[in-house]
């Protein structure tokens, strides 16, 4: 059990790492397009790179936060009908999906990392005038689906972990019932 606690450690904290490149990457890109806009707007000019830049660090962030999305639940769901399953009902459909999703990412890591390969091998570059090897871009997305399948493999385990009975289950809120009851208790407060 401590070696599962070790890697379950090891992969959020590359989880962490990914989301605060693509954080950065994003924060980057937002520089890019406000001093494209000031460019144009105030001097006439423009940087002639923004628009094929920006869209790859759109990209590369995207990707590389997204498992860090996923493990703290920030991805969409639609609770109204899971939430009324019995408990142990939910783990085993949570290892179903989890396990789809796993598969989901292995063969989009497949493809994407050969895609990026061959993009390598055969030097592909853009057609813009800067000729960004094309590898370059195309590396955060198979880096990203790693990501995303190392975090996937924490919480299939944790799921798992829960139906042996390893680990205790809880009745968990949905994101809007936590909110209704933070709002509630501030109110109660004010009133006070």
């Amino acid at each position: 059990m401590q070696l599962w606690y070790s890697y379950e450690k090891l992969v959020r904290k590359i989880t962490y790492a990914g989301a605060y490149i693509g954080g950065f990457m994003l924060v980057l890109m937002f520089l890019l397009v406000f001093t494209e806009v000031v460019l144009r707007t105030f001097f006439n000019s423009s940087t002639m790179v923004s628009d094929e830049i920006s869209g790859y660090l759109m990209a590369g962030g995207f990707f590389l936060a997204s498992a860090y999305a996923l493990q703290e639940g920030a991805i969409v769901r639609i609770d109204i009908l899971y939430n009324r399953f019995p408990l142990k009902l939910r783990c085993f459909l949570d290892i179903f999906i989890d396990l789809v999703v796993l598969c989901y990412t292995v063969i989009l890591f497949k493809y994407t990392f050969d895609y990026m390969y061959k993009s390598l091998v055969n030097s592909a570059r853009s057609v813009s005038f800067i000729k960004t090897p094309l590898w370059i871009p195309q590396l955060f997305i198979p880096l990203g689906s790693l990501i995303l399948f190392l975090c996937l493999t924490v919480l299939t385990g944790r799921d798992f972990l829960k139906t042996t009975g390893k680990i205790l289950l809880k009745e968990e809120k949905s994101a809007t019932e936590k909110e209704i009851i933070e709002q509630l208790s501030i109110v109660k407060e004010d009133k006070k």
